[in-house]
């Protein structure tokens, strides 16, 4: 059972670091969208 819960955590990881990747380009297009107008 450990194993089951190092995986949920791994996952949690992962998903939670996905998204902040995901908000910091989101943000970055943004800006970049902006600048060039």
């Amino acid at each position: 059972m450990p194993a089951f819960i190092n995986l949920m955590y791994y996952i949690c990881l992962w998903l939670s670091a996905f998204i902040a990747v995901e908000r910091v380009l989101i943000e970055f297009f943004h800006y970049s969208l902006y600048r060039t107008r």
